[in-house]
């Protein structure tokens, strides 16, 4: 065979290459009516979530594999609260083998969510202000843009941010979890840390602060709270910069607690 003829030939073997992966490829698009949003998904790579301001009423969902029939699995459901959701009782653990599963998901802006993740997925939600809920067990992260209502449990190791948070917040961590805010302008903020978990504010201000560390947590906020309940069990440390008004604390074992008063 000449050289020509076989550039040619390799040159036909890597485009029928390609080709057959892409036909092994699959995506299922799906429109939902629906006031809020459900997400429950195991054995997915990421979900990123993000608003779409001409979408009322109304959920665009994208989920793309590169292997086919990967997506035979998810459940799309329309209604007062639209969701999707995909059950698995374990994913494929190397990651040479296991299929790049990926959801794409356009909601309207101030369209509430609860998400529920396992394992590792990774959620990415855009600037949609709304209430956030978020069941997290396993090692996954999630990134938020906005929120104005925040919902938290935490067990495993996952690991949250939240660039701007709003309104009431609940943050529960078990385990070796971490949540961080890096403003936030909240009428309250209740905060459970339990194990070697940690949750960080840089900025903002908290109208009234009950937090709790029991065992070697780390809870420090560097917001201005107007009153708070501050209490620790174990090793664990709390700081608060500046408390406004009334300022109660507990200590038992050989934690630490600092609060800064005017």
């Amino acid at each position: 065979m000449s050289r020509h003829s076989l550039s040619t030939a390799v040159a036909t073997f890597l485009v029928l290459g390609i080709a057959s992966l892409s036909a092994r490829a699959e995506t299922v698009t799906q429109t939902l009516d629906g006031k809020a949003l459900s997400v429950d998904l195991a054995c997915v790579d990421q979900v990123e979530i993000q608003p779409k301001p001409e979408l009322a009423g109304k959920v665009v969902i994208q989920a793309t594999s590169n292997k086919d029939g990967e997506l035979k699995d998810f459940a799309f459901k329309g209604g007062e609260t639209a969701s999707i959701t995909r059950e698995r009782r374990s994913c494929v653990s190397s990651a040479s083998d296991r299929p790049k599963t990926t959801v794409s998901i356009q909601v309207p802006p101030g369209m509430a969510l609860d998400i529920k993740a396992g394992g590792s997925t990774n959620y990415v939600v855009g600037a949609v202000g709304a209430r956030l809920r978020a069941r997290l067990a396993g090692s996954g992260y999630l990134r938020a843009e906005t929120a104005d209502d925040l919902d938290f449990r935490i067990s495993g190791s996952s690991n949250v941010t939240v660039r701007q948070a709003d309104g009431p917040a609940k943050v529960e961590i078990a385990g070796s979890g971490s949540f961080h805010i890096a403003n936030t302008d909240m009428q309250s903020l209740k905060i459970d840390v339990r194990g070697s978990g940690k949750f960080t504010i840089d900025n903002g201000r908290i109208g009234k602060l009950d937090a709790m560390v029991a065992g070697s947590g780390v809870l420090k906020i560097m917001a201005t709270a107007q009153d708070a309940t501050l209490s620790t069990v174990g090793s664990g440390s709390i700081e608060v910069a500046k408390v406004t008004g009334s300022l109660s604390t507990n200590k038992a074992g050989s934690g630490t607690i600092r609060a800064g008063k005017n």
